[in-house]
C-alpha cells in the first residue's frame, strides 16, 4: 500500500501531473524515503555544516547530481561549491526544497541552476509553462539568496536525433528562459552546441542512453559551464 506522507511530508501527486509552477517533494515509489531523507535532508544538514565555506550552490537533477568526483573537484568543488542535484528532480522539487530552507542562512556568490528536462518526458505541459517553472525557481533562489549572481544552465539537448521531437520542446524551453538574463545578476548559458556533433546529432559516447552524459559528455559541458562560472564568481 502507497503511503500518503513520508516523515510528515505529504506525497507528490504523480510525477506526470507536477506542475512546474507549483512545489512538491520528489518521491521514489521504490525506495519511499530516499528522496526525502536521503538526499534532501542530507543536503539541508550539509548547508547547515559547511555554510561559511559555501561559495556556490548548484541546483538541479541527476545531470547535475552525476559529475564525477574527479570532474567536479577539477572545476568547481576547489571554488566552493556544493552540488545539491537530485535525479528525478523538476522545478517543482527544486522550488519544495528551497521552500523548505535549503538555502537558508546560505551566502553564496553564486547559484547554478539546471533544470527542466524532466517536465517535457509527459507531454502534459507547454515549453512556455515548463520555462515558467524555471523562472520561478530563479525567483525563488534571488529571494533566498538576495547577493546571489544566478547562473542558468540551459535544458541540455537529448536523445541521438536532431529530429527528434523532444529536440524542438527544449529549443523552445531555452527560448523562454534565456532572456532573463540581464548580465548583472542573472546569467543563461547553454553548453547545447558543445554536446552535439555538426550535424547536431548528440553521440553515444556524450549521452549513452540519450539524456544522461558520460564522462565525455560531462568534459563537453565543463568547457562552456566551468568558464562562465568562473568568470561570475571572480566578478563578484
Amino acid at each position: 500500500m502507497t503511503p500518503n506522507a513520508i516523515d510528515g511530508v505529504l506525497l507528490p501527486p504523480p510525477w506526470e501531473e507536477q506542475d512546474p509552477l507549483l512545489p512538491y517533494p520528489g518521491y521514489y515509489p521504490e525506495n519511499p524515503g530516499e528522496w526525502l531523507i536521503e538526499r534532501h535532508r542530507s543536503h539541508l544538514q550539509r548547508a547547515r555544516d559547511e555554510r561559511d565555506a559555501i561559495r556556490a550552490v548548484f541546483l538541479g537533477d541527476s545531470i547535475t547530481q552525476g559529475w564525477a568526483l574527479k570532474q567536479w573537484d577539477e572545476h568547481f568543488a576547489s571554488y566552493g561549491a556544493v552540488n545539491f542535484g537530485i535525479g528525478g528532480d523538476k522545478s517543482c522539487q527544486v522550488l519544495w526544497r528551497i521552500g523548505d530552507g535549503l538555502l537558508e542562512g546560505l551566502t553564496p556568490k553564486v547559484v547554478v541552476l539546471a533544470i527542466g528536462v524532466n517536465s517535457i518526458w509527459s507531454g502534459a505541459f507547454t515549453p512556455e509553462r515548463i520555462g515558467d517553472g524555471v523562472l520561478r525557481c530563479v525567483d525563488a533562489i534571488r529571494a533566498a539568496c538576495p547577493g546571489a549572481k544566478v547562473l542558468v544552465s540551459a535544458v541540455l539537448p537529448c536523445m541521438e536525433s536532431a529530429d527528434h521531437p523532444y529536440r524542438a520542446v527544449i529549443c523552445a524551453i531555452n527560448a523562454h528562459v534565456s532572456p532573463v538574463a540581464d548580465g548583472e545578476s542573472i546569467f543563461f548559458v547553454d553548453a547545447g552546441t558543445a554536446l552535439v556533433e555538426s550535424d547536431d546529432s548528440l553521440p553515444r559516447s556524450v549521452a549513452p542512453d540519450g539524456v544522461h552524459l558520460s564522462v565525455e559528455g560531462y568534459r563537453r559541458y565543463a568547457t562552456v559551464l566551468a568558464p562562465e562560472f568562473r568568470r561570475i564568481l571572480a566578478a563578484t
